[in-house]
C-alpha cells in the first residue's frame, strides 16, 4: 500500500516537471526585442537630437 503512494507521489511530480519545462521552454522563446526595440529606438533618437542641440548651441555660441 505505502509503494502506490509512493508511485503516485512520484507520477505527480514528474508530471510537474514536464509543466515546469514546458513553462520554461514558453519564457525562454518569448521576443523580448519586440518589448525593448521601442525603448531603444526611443533612447536612440532623444540622444541624437539632444547630440544635434548641443552642436547648433556650441556653433551660436561661438558665432556670437
Amino acid at each position: 500500500m505505502q509503494e502506490d503512494s509512493i508511485d503516485v507521489e512520484m507520477l505527480l511530480l514528474d508530471n510537474e516537471v514536464d509543466y515546469l519545462k514546458g513553462k520554461l521552454v514558453e519564457v525562454c522563446a518569448f521576443d523580448y526585442g519586440a518589448a525593448i526595440l521601442p525603448l531603444i529606438r526611443a533612447y536612440i533618437w532623444v540622444s541624437v537630437v539632444l547630440m544635434s542641440l548641443n552642436c547648433c548651441m556650441s556653433f551660436i555660441i561661438l558665432v556670437a
